[in-house]
């Protein structure tokens, strides 16, 4: 068993509530989920696996965008039923954003473990993709290439597809998600409230949810708690103790909230 807490901001107030196992009571969410190990005999001994064990495979793959490549990391499911798929934006490209940053390797790898597959990859002018930096518009349309191409390696056409991003990612890859109608639940981590506009979810019935660290400068509690309050349910914020905008830390905190997210799907 797997337990951990995030505590809420005191400047949002919920009714009690519990989904996929977590229990909600005013200030404070307690994740408590259950994570099973599969045992398998090897040589005599029992060998205990878990799922990243079973399912941790990712394929490099290069797919169009306009004009030239973007390259990626692809992990189709296979040691699981199938829910669904997950693309990851990684953050800011002029600042050393890459599909390998720890924040969405963390968040790549809790999909998997949930029965997803993903897909993470590089920006325009970021490691192998082709492009140079497109001030966000150019951006945009390597999320819409994204999701196409993952939508040619899901086998089932009917299996609905996430959209997760982080900082600058979310920005970028939330009015493309929005519009597409096989992406089902959005997530952004550390949205940058203070640099950008964030409005594109201004009355999007999708399922939203949001994570951000209590000490996130880019996104201070009074903007987020306005700005939370004011997005259409269904929504849920997992709000980590201690984190700032980079998880540097507190990177395993973000799991629980993923893993309960994911669940609901």
């Amino acid at each position: 068993m797997i337990e951990s807490k995030a505590r809420m901001s005191p400047d949002l107030k919920f009714d009690s509530w519990k989904f996929c196992g977590v229990s909600w009571n005013g200030p404070e969410i307690r994740w408590m989920i259950g994570f099973n190990l599969k045992k398998q005999k090897v040589s005599g001994k029992e060998e205990r696996r878990t799922y990243r064990e079973m399912n941790s495979k990712e394929e490099r793959v290069f797919f169009p965008s306009t004009g030239f490549q973007l390259e990626g990391l692809l992990s189709i499911q296979e040691a699981l039923p199938v829910k669904g798929g997950v693309v990851l934006c990684h953050p800011h490209s002029l600042y050393g954003g890459n599909m390998d940053n720890h924040v969405i390797q963390v968040a790549s790898k809790v999909a998997q473990e949930e029965g997803f597959s993903t897909l993470r990859f590089n920006f325009r002018g970021v490691g192998k993709s082709g492009g140079t930096y497109g001030e966000g518009i150019g951006e945009r349309k390597d999320v819409e290439a994204a999701i196409q191409f993952l939508k040619t390696k899901m086998k089932d056409p009917d299996l609905p597809l996430l959209f997760l991003g982080y900082s600058f990612g979310a920005w970028v890859g939330f009015p493309v998600a929005i519009r597409e109608e096989r992406i089902k639940g959005l997530i952004a981590i550390a949205p940058p409230l203070q640099m950008f506009d964030f409005n594109s979810l201004k009355g999007c019935k999708k399922k939203k949810l949001i994570i951000v660290g209590d000490q996130d400068f880019w996104c201070p509690s009074p903007l987020l708690n306005q700005w939370y309050q004011n997005l259409d349910e269904p929504k849920f914020l997992g709000l980590i103790p201690g984190a700032d905008h980079f998880f540097f830390s507190h990177v395993q905190l973000i799991k629980d909230p993923l893993r309960s997210f994911f669940k609901t799907f």
